[in-house]
């Protein structure tokens, strides 16, 4: 009988890993990885329009991510319309919303399948 000491789980193993699901699974972290970067500078913005740096966790942390993002945009449109820096804000703020966020929702939540290995 095995030891659990000596169960690995099946990544390990060095014929897991083909390259596909390697770059796969590389991607898939990166999309991860600076996902949580935008979303850190989006906390960092609303918090910076609110000037508000004391209760940065306390008061985005409970904001759900879409919401953030309208709320820089209606702050800043409240704040500094008209003017070019609102301009480029709110073409940032678009791409995020509709084409950045909607596509890495899918590609979270989508299946990942991978081709046969002929």
């Amino acid at each position: 009988m095995a030891r659990s000491s000596d169960l690995q789980p099946p990544w390990t193993e060095p014929d897991f890993w083909n390259d596909n699901l390697r770059r796969t699974a590389e991607a898939l972290g990166f999309l991860v990885i600076l996902w949580a970067d935008l979303e850190d500078d989006i906390n960092k913005f609303v918090m910076k329009l609110l000037e508000q740096d004391t209760l940065h966790y306390e008061v985005v942390g409970h904001i759900d991510f879409r919401e953030k993002i309208q709320i820089i945009k209606s702050t800043a449109f409240t704040l500094y319309h008209p003017s070019k820096w609102f301009d480029d804000v709110e073409t940032i703020i678009n791409i995020i919303d509709n084409e950045l966020r909607p596509e890495r929702n899918r590609k979270g939540s989508s299946r990942w399948l991978r081709r046969p290995q002929w």
